[in-house]
């Protein structure tokens, strides 16, 4: 997941809004929809353990076969870490396990904005990941070699000023209220009920 080129976005919902939506997003992202939780689980690859290739999950919170926040738990069980957001009407409670809401009816718009942020979740997510994985490697001084480079221990230190400068830099894409909640040491996509997005944000 990550990397170069476009994330791709599963989309998971059987209303025609949403999948009208997700239709009209344009080209920035890969978007791929599911009209059930039983048929995003097929297309993750989690329901005979293959992997998968989707960034970002974006679904309803009300789904044929169950739940949004039951989709999502179950991802979670088999190890599948991604970055969520749920599509729900404006009457509906908080749905504080997902890092994004949008307002139904969904427009296009609504929806890459959405996207947007779990973007830039995922991308400092990606940047910690490389940095804790540095920082690991830069405190056992006393294995047996260096790990990054030719440059020994000075290659290290060097990668981990990097690594942090790109994280730092990461941070600062982060929407105000979706960096509040990277801070509340709770696991991903928990905490205070995340913001919202929709035609009049």
């Amino acid at each position: 997941m990550g990397g170069e080129g476009p994330r791709t976005v599963l989309v998971v919902a059987d209303s025609s809004d949403a999948l009208t939506a997700a239709d009209g997003m344009g080209g920035a992202y890969r978007v791929e929809t599911a009209r059930s939780a039983d048929e995003a689980l097929t297309a993750l690859g989690v329901s005979d353990d293959a992997g998968h290739d989707v960034d970002l999950l974006v679904t309803a919170a009300y789904l044929p076969d169950r739940s949004g926040e039951a989709l999502l738990e179950t991802l979670r069980e088999r190890g599948v870490r991604v970055r969520a957001g749920v599509l729900a009407p404006p009457t509906a409670g908080a749905f504080p396990t997902f890092d994004v809401r949008v307002d139904r009816p969904v427009t296009a718009a609504a929806l890459s904005r959405a996207v947007d942020r779990l973007v830039s979740l995922e991308e400092y997510d990606t940047r910690v990941d490389r940095l804790y994985e540095l920082a690991r490697r830069q405190g056992r001084r006393d294995d047996a070699a260096p790990p990054v480079g030719d440059g020994g221990f000075d290659a290290v230190d060097g990668a981990v000023l990097a690594a942090r400068a790109a994280a730092d830099a990461a941070l600062t894409e982060v929407r105000t209220e979706d960096r509040e909640r990277l801070f509340v040491g709770e696991p991903m996509g928990t905490g205070a009920a995340a913001g919202t997005e929709d035609d009049t944000t």
